[in-house]
């Protein structure tokens, strides 16, 4: 039974979860999203700071305004009022007190929709409320996908630019990925090599303009598809389809997501005969020859 009395108490209870986490710290951002299953969500918050991101998985037990409950109430609102069943939910929520709100109505695969009586209605009969309302308010503001998407690549201009004044990088005359060992070393005209730890991301062909994500690529052993598994787990299709159409500008954007949300401190992108790889990488370190 959801115990959120109507939709603006739901909205405040997901408010008060993203304040909760802040917890007073500087933010430009915060947003909580939910996977919707039969019973439960599964809830996560991210707090956004100056291109960096911090997360927290939430279990909440013992109170009933909780983010769970103000989602799955939610979900059973636009269900009752439009028919349409909510699969997943964002909330993003802005220091000068904006919220944005984005519900999937997107049906995973592997799940039995909900039938109800106003499945025969129009979509235009079934949205004359308040949500269909606001989205239409809310139409302008970016999905938190592209937010998220925005804010690692801010990061990766960061990190790429601490790193060619570093070390070098981009100028480097020949590039090594050892799977084996798990590392990549870049080879430059004076000597140098550099070697990090990696983590394979995806791989790009440009033949079909297609990006194979790394946590479920045969070329790739287990230990170096963490960072790839991370982002899958996020639920977003495009990051749990396991080979998208896309453009490589879109490839590199997925190697800074998941490179920043693993904690890296760079990502690289190579080219291995007309395919391209997409890695993420650790601290680098000089090899002595």
């Amino acid at each position: 039974m959801n115990t959120s009395r109507s939709v603006e108490q739901a909205h405040r209870e997901l408010k008060n979860a993203c304040l909760a986490f802040i917890r007073g710290r500087p933010w430009d951002f915060a947003t909580c999203h939910a996977v919707i299953l039969s019973k439960m969500a599964r809830i996560q918050i991210y707090l956004v700071h100056e291109n960096r991101i911090e997360r927290e998985r939430l279990a909440w037990t013992g109170s009933s305004a909780t983010p769970e409950s103000a989602v799955l109430f939610l979900r059973d609102d636009l269900l009752s009022t439009t028919g349409e069943r909510m699969w997943g939910l964002t909330f993003t929520l802005y220091p000068d007190g904006r919220f944005n709100i984005e519900f999937d109505c997107n049906q995973p695969k592997g799940h039995e929709a909900t039938t109800t009586h106003l499945e025969a209605l129009s979509v235009t009969e079934r949205l004359p409320h308040a949500w269909g309302r606001m989205a239409a308010d809310l139409s302008a503001y970016p999905s938190f996908e592209s937010q998220w998407l925005a804010t690692a690549m801010a990061w990766l201009e960061q990190q790429t630019e601490k790193h060619r004044i570093a070390w070098d990088l981009g100028n480097e005359i020949e590039w090594n990925l050892d799977m084996n060992e798990g590392c990549i070393r870049w080879t430059f005209a004076d000597g140098r090599v550099m070697q990090a730890a990696v983590q394979v991301v995806g791989t790009y062909e440009t033949e079909d303009a297609s990006f194979l994500w790394g946590w479920d690529h045969p070329s790739v052993p287990e230990p170096l598809r963490r960072a790839a598994q991370q982002v899958r787990a996020l639920g977003f299709d495009r990051w749990a389809t396991r080979i998208v159409s896309c453009t490589r500008d879109e490839a590199w954007q997925f190697a800074a997501m998941a490179a920043q949300y693993d904690g890296a401190a760079g990502a690289y992108q190579g080219d291995a005969n007309g395919t391209w790889v997409y890695i993420s990488f650790d601290e680098p370190r000089a090899v002595t020859r």
